[in-house]
């Protein structure tokens, strides 16, 4: 049973290897590139935001010697959504650049981080969707869904699975061991 599990290991990398060599390689490229196209446009969805308030009419009561809790009370609620939203876009995109390099450079932290900026980027547009429902939103959601996908797809698992498995050593498995299936043996 053992020499069974141990070969289907082996097919599996040998399976993943074979993805590599035919163009797995693609995928990753076309995800990094994908990241970057979102920093890119993660940046404009900020600057889109904050362009949407009237920063003068907003920091016209704001004198240079008031203390900066009256200036965050001074600030209507819309204004300071719009700071923490785009404080967060820019952040995502901060965050979808270093993982496209991650991508680059085949790191298993720059998918870690590419997910972790999905699910942030995610977070944020559906709080900014339910309290102002502002057109660039709709977007960065649909963006983040699709890489999403694309980043749980198999070409892309079987690459930085493949890289794990090949540095823990043979016959060594990632992550937690699960029991084999049991089978009834065959008379």
């Amino acid at each position: 049973m053992l020499e069974e599990e141990a070969g289907a290991v082996q097919a599996n990398t040998a399976a993943a290897a074979a993805l590599q060599e035919e163009g797995a390689h693609w995928q990753i490229r076309a995800v990094g590139l994908l990241l970057l196209l979102q920093a890119l446009g993660l940046v404009g969805a900020a600057f889109y935001t904050s362009a949407q308030i009237d920063w003068v009419a907003e920091t016209a009561p704001l004198s240079m010697d008031m203390p900066q809790d009256q200036i965050l009370a001074i600030l209507s609620s819309r204004a300071m959504d719009t700071l923490v939203v785009s404080g967060f876009y820019l952040f995502g995109a901060v965050l979808a650049a270093a993982a496209a390099i991650g991508f680059f450079f085949l790191w298993r932290l720059g998918w870690l981080l590419a997910i972790f900026t999905q699910g942030m980027v995610l977070l944020v547009s559906l709080i900014f969707y339910f309290r102002w429902k502002p057109p660039v939103v709709y977007p960065v959601l649909l963006y983040s869904i699709i890489l999403v996908l694309y980043l749980n797809s198999f070409g892309v698992q079987a690459v930085f699975h493949d890289r794990v498995r090949r540095r823990s050593g043979p016959g060594s498995r990632p992550g937690p061991s699960h029991p084999p299936a049991h089978r009834p043996s065959s008379p």
